[in-house]
């Protein structure tokens, strides 16, 4: 899975914006560390994780998934836009970029197609977020 420090900083910024699925096997998941920047796991059977940095297995017991945060696949994204009956559209940008626009409203545009569906469901959640602390 390819995955950028920066893209992965925002995989983090939606587990501070309330975000969050149960990691369960062949999930991807992420860790930030102070000196490396972040590492990122695939779920496996039996609450185990393997990185995709190393490709060293090691045990997940429940009390260290608050130190994880979810790497959603553009799947995982359209059915969270889906289920809050949001529309959302996609254009490649002669294979430069692509844009996500969410029910008409904003538009975002990132190289990749998982940093702008990251970028729309960010927008999605602070909306959501300033709706409820009103």
């Amino acid at each position: 899975m390819w995955a950028t420090n920066s893209f992965l900083k925002r995989c983090e910024r939606l587990k501070q914006l309330g975000y969050s699925v149960s990691p369960k096997p062949s999930r991807f998941i992420a860790r930030g560390f102070a000196d490396l920047g972040y590492e990122v796991f695939c779920v496996l059977p039996g609450q185990k994780i393997v990185s995709l940095f190393t490709g060293e297995k090691a045990s997940f017991p429940e009390s260290d998934k608050e130190h994880y945060f979810s790497v959603p696949s553009v799947d995982d994204i359209a059915e969270e836009l889906d289920r809050r009956e949001l529309s959302f559209a996609l254009q490649s940008n002669e294979g430069r970029n692509w844009t996500v626009n969410v029910s008409s409203d904003e538009e975002f545009t990132e190289r990749t197609l998982e940093e702008a569906m990251v970028e729309a469901f960010i927008s999605v959640l602070r909306r959501e977020s300033d709706s409820e602390s009103l």
